[in-house]
């Protein structure tokens, strides 16, 4: 397949759209580690990132904490920690917290800042890391399944290592939000500093998989959970973005939003499974 190329492929009974671009493992890991190296992370570089992001981590954080029971001797996992700001909200509600990334900045910067014991915070892939069966009350995984080529081995030891009535939240962007991202590329020609943006700025290689509320439910049955619940996340538009749009494009994938016809304008839906 040419260099910059893609291929896109949709299930007709769920929904699952499957991108295959002509990145293969090394490229994508490339394009990952550009953002960690080129940008030379630094502590001060990582607090503007979480003060960016940190309205959309409250707002997901706010719609499953009242799903969950007191923190009290409660162990949270997060996979794809990033910086920290989902931990630090379960830590300050009494959660003793977990934290999993593949860049060791990240890591050494969570482990600091909320001051965790050694053995706490991990940088490498979670299959290969030693973990108690039964062990965690709560798993999230926030905008990282899409991202994984072979997730089955990930969602089998996430079932093993959640405890038997565990709660798994799992936030990913919708299929059809990511098929307006590819028409936009395509079609629009989005600029942003007057360059045009990127197949790698759309994230279009780098989500494999883009799942459709169907196509989740169908995955929860495949690996042992039970679907819970799926609430639709719309306050966040990536190109272009004003506060207008965002603020109405919120409004509507909450007015909108129907789970049983498997529709919504939501850019990103979270899915709360629970373990059989």
């Amino acid at each position: 397949m040419p260099e910059g190329t893609y291929h896109q492929a949709l299930c007709k009974n769920c929904g699952l759209l499957f991108v295959q671009s002509s990145a293969d493992d090394n490229r994508l890991q490339a394009m990952y580690n550009n953002e960690y190296v080129d940008l030379k992370l630094t502590d001060e570089l990582i607090l503007d990132n979480l003060a960016e992001k940190e309205s959309l981590i409250r707002l997901k954080y706010r719609k499953i904490r009242s799903l969950t029971q007191s923190g009290e001797s409660k162990k949270w996992l997060d996979i794809g920690s990033q910086f920290g700001g989902l931990l630090e909200l379960a830590q300050n509600d009494g959660y003793e917290v977990f934290g999993i990334d593949m860049c060791d900045e990240y890591c050494h910067f969570t482990s600091k800042r909320l001051n965790l014991p050694v053995g706490r915070m991990f940088s490498e892939d979670l299959v290969k890391i030693d973990l108690e069966d039964d062990y965690f009350d709560v798993i999230s995984m926030f905008e990282t399944l899409e991202h994984i080529v072979d997730y089955k081995p990930i969602l089998e030891k996430i079932n093993r290592i959640l405890r038997p009535g565990g709660l798994l939240f799992i936030s990913v962007p919708i299929a059809d939000f990511q098929r307006l991202r590819i028409f936009a590329k395509k079609h629009l020609k989005f600029k942003v500093g007057g360059k045009q943006l990127s197949n790698s700025q759309l994230l279009i290689h780098t989500h494999i998989y883009n799942f459709s509320l169907k196509s989740l439910r169908y995955l929860s049955n495949d690996f042992g959970f039970s679907h819970v619940k799926a609430i639709p996340i719309g306050f966040f538009v990536s190109y272009p973005s004003t506060s207008t749009i965002n603020k109405l494009w919120g409004l509507m994938a909450q007015l909108f939003f129907i789970e049983k016809l498997n529709f919504t304008m939501a850019n990103d839906i979270l899915v709360v499974w629970k373990r059989n």
